[in-house]
């Protein structure tokens, strides 16, 4: 017997022997979408999560689909197509078992609420008739109208609340409001004049009546819109799922930084903050709002340090610059303080030293003590570095080591400590740091000595060969500068490994410091190694990862 899916929802087997293969699905995956059915199955689990259904297909599960094996999805499994396939499921290319045509099923709706139990008899409204011709159930209009306002960044009420008025609008009860008008008249092509106006109340047929009459409407209508209120706003609840999958996700990446490339790392972190914002827009629940905004500070630092990797300054500023203003509407100093650092971190990599300073000293002020506030004393070290002010320089290290001391065998930082990955600041990357700043002054053994350590360190740091391949740069360029060029070679050795996607930004410009330097001793007892380590450099970053743009680049995703 074959297993059934991991994680998945059985699907139970068809009666019939005789397989249909579903052309219309594999014509949305590979000529709408363009995946392969695993990266169909990936975008399936995603949209899964955001629906906060519990499905997780796998490739083989689409082929199933594809190849007619599955004939008619369980219900949660019709939901997420619908979403992920952005159309009603009947659309879909299945036919339920004994049936010719399957119901029109909508994201996170009740079937049974879309399907219409009677349309026959002559129509009561323009607006009946206009549906009518276009040969759709009500359930499909009310897909048709929720799809409308959701391209046109609208919320509508929810799907059984939105039918019970389409019903009262179409048997001429009330008539739509300013709210919906405008959508019935673009998805039916009638005129507001044919949607109707203001409906009058009944004439009367004595006082007495009269008054029962017009209270008994106000009163009704009265309970209809609280009923539709409280359904519109039920129907914009997000499911707790959606943020604990948003949440995830960003540990995820955070985690994984070093392992993807930096513009495919831009483009996932891109897809997940839409998702967040779009969410945001949707809740009414001010605790799920911060949460949203919270992880979408979180996505816009991510894309700061892959934009960084590209050297693309203006992207860095401006993603840093936003991920700033999410943490400050939120209270999250610890978010804004790492903003702060890679706006100050930019400022003096871009020879701005002395704004990168006042960058990192507004950083210091907001950090939390441990982890945050190291991180920012190392950022001010490094710009004081670049400013070539020595004894700041020291003092600022001195301080940062003092806060490293004070944080004990774990921090408390949620974003440094928890979190961690690239937003880690563990010991390892703290005295890699150290050593970029000490070799900045000109003290070269200081600096090979941090840079040892660093390397040492790295298997307890959450930022991993970053670290390590950093320092190694570093460390090479301390010996070069002390007249050790026979380690130089052997500290580089481990760095060619890298594959061109891992060549970054950070890596590149400190090896183009060395071969500037290794050009300007070639005069020395070891000129053909120069020469060959020289073109080695060369060769390495010209397929690092900045180079991957293409000339005069100032946008990638995600950088606006």
């Amino acid at each position: 017997m074959t297993p059934p899916e991991s994680g998945a929802i059985r699907e139970r087997p068809e009666r019939e022997t005789r397989k249909r293969p579903n052309v219309v699905l594999r014509r949305i995956r590979e000529e709408e979408r363009r995946e392969t059915r695993q990266e169909f199955a990936d975008a399936m689990t995603r949209a899964a999560a955001r629906l906060g259904e519990q499905a997780s297909p796998s490739e083989r599960y689409v082929a199933r689909l594809e190849d007619g094996d599955i004939r008619y999805p369980h219900p949660a499994y019709r939901r997420v197509l619908a979403e992920l396939c952005q159309r009603p499921f009947a659309e879909l290319g299945f036919v339920r078992p004994g049936q010719d045509m399957a119901p029109s099923d909508v994201p996170g709706r009740d079937a049974a609420v879309m399907d219409d139990q009677d349309d026959s008899g002559l129509a009561v409204t323009p607006l009946q008739a206009a549906r009518r011709d276009k040969g759709w159930s009500q359930g499909r209009a009310v897909w048709e109208i929720t799809n409308l306002a959701a391209k046109k960044k609208m919320t509508v009420a929810s799907a059984r609340s939105l039918k019970t008025q389409l019903s009262r609008w179409e048997n001429g009860h009330y008539v739509p409001d300013e709210f919906y008008r405008p959508l019935l008249c673009e998805l039916f092509g009638l005129s507001p004049r044919e949607l109707g106006g203001k409906k009058q109340a009944s004439p009367p047929v004595g006082r007495e009546i009269a008054f029962w009459t017009d209270v008994g409407a106000l009163v009704m209508a009265t309970a209809h819109e609280s009923g539709d209120k409280a359904a519109d706003h039920a129907g914009r609840l997000v499911p707790d799922a959606s943020i604990d999958y948003l949440r995830a996700h960003v540990i995820y990446l955070a985690r994984n930084f070093g392992s993807i490339s930096p513009i495919a790392f831009l483009s996932e972190c891109r897809e997940s903050r839409d998702l967040a914002l779009r969410l945001e827009e949707r809740t009414k629940r001010p605790g799920q709002s911060a949460d949203l905004y919270l992880i979408t500070g979180q996505l816009c630092a991510l894309m700061a340090e892959a934009s960084f990797d590209l050297g693309i300054w203006p992207a860095v500023i401006e993603q840093s610059h936003a991920s700033s203003l999410y943490a400050e509407m939120i209270g999250y100093r610890s978010l804004q303080s790492w903003a702060l650092g890679m706006q100050a971190i930019t400022a003096y990599w871009r020879g701005r030293a002395a704004e990168g300073v006042k960058l990192a000293e507004a950083g210091v002020a907001l950090a939390p003590a441990g982890s945050a506030r190291a991180h920012l004393h190392s950022v001010l070290a490094r710009a004081w570095s670049h400013v070539g002010d020595p004894e700041r320089t020291r003092a600022a290290l001195a301080l940062a080591d003092r806060d490293r001391d004070g944080i004990g065998d774990s921090g408390g930082d949620e974003l440094r400590d928890v979190i961690g990955g690239q937003f880690a600041w563990g010991p390892a990357r703290q005295t890699m740091s150290a050593a970029s700043a000490l070799l900045a002054i000109g003290d070269a053994f200081q600096s090979a000595e941090r840079a040892r350590e660093a390397i040492r360190l790295q298997p307890e740091d959450q930022a991993g060969q970053r670290v390590s391949v950093l320092a190694r740069a570093d460390l090479a360029y301390a010996e070069l500068a002390q007249g050790h060029a026979d380690a130089v070679e052997e500290t580089l050795t481990p760095i060619w490994e890298l594959e061109s996607g891992q060549r970054r930004y950070g890596l590149v410009e400190r090896l183009g410091n060395i071969s500037v330097a290794l050009a300007g001793k070639s005069h020395s007892a070891r000129p053909r190694m120069a020469k060959n380590l020289i073109g080695r450099i060369a060769a390495f970053t010209a397929v690092a990862a900045p180079k991957a743009l293409p000339p005069g680049a100032a946008i990638v995703p995600g950088s606006e």
